[in-house]
């Protein structure tokens, strides 16, 4: 595994024990971990500000299938309390995408489970708000990011902040975000790191944050 510069530790400094059949204590293992995230955080933001990644080009792709369906079960766990919750995003993206900008990944990821018979609930709900939108807005290949996913199954007790770097892409965002019509919700241009550091501890006392 190659080193971040400047990183100190990586996964496979931790104790062999600590993924085994006697895994260490989860308090053990964060008081090894935790001191290097700060470290960690610096070199994500050194990386992410020489990067020119579009995530239109990989829309829908199994990473992205992958991600979602996790994204509605862990909404879906939040949800069994009435409790309200903070859902916040660092990198938010454009909330809804054409395929066609990504039709060789997304063949392969999102283009193979459309019309399958899903067991599993987040599976169902996924396939639901996929075509949901779809009819919404009159197009086949569209496809929704994180952001319109979250921000459609929110209650009213639930907030939501997506934060994005690329002015384009959070102007586009505001315009997708604006269909699902509620004033829980709020995106902003600016650095994610910064942004979810003010926004810690949320007022609710429950939050989700999703960091990609």
């Amino acid at each position: 595994m190659q080193r971040c510069p400047g990183a100190r530790w990586q996964l496979s400094d931790l104790p062999r024990r600590a993924m085994g059949a006697n895994p260490v204590p989860l308090r053990a293992l964060c008081r090894r971990v935790l001191p290097s995230v700060p470290e960690q955080v610096r070199c994500i933001r050194a990386y992410s500000g020489r990067m020119k990644y579009r995530h239109l080009h990989h829309a829908g792709n199994f990473a992205d299938v992958h991600k979602h369906v996790t994204l509605l079960a862990a909404l879906g766990a939040l949800k069994r309390k009435e409790k309200g919750f903070l859902y916040f995003e660092t990198h938010a993206g454009r909330g809804v995408y054409d395929l066609a900008d990504s039709a060789a990944e997304s063949r392969h990821g999102i283009g193979r489970l459309v019309g399958t018979e899903c067991v599993a609930a987040p599976l169902r709900r996924y396939l639901v708000l996929l075509e949901q939108l779809r009819a919404a807005r009159g197009g086949a290949r569209l496809y929704p990011g994180s952001p319109w996913l979250a921000a459609s199954e929110l209650r009213a007790q639930d907030r939501a902040v997506f934060i994005e770097s690329v002015p384009e892409e959070a102007r586009a965002l505001e315009r997708a975000l604006s269909a699902v019509g509620t004033a829980r919700i709020r995106a902003e241009v600016g650095d994610g790191f910064e942004k979810l550091r003010s926004a810690l501890p949320p007022s609710q006392g429950r939050a989700l944050t999703l960091i990609d």
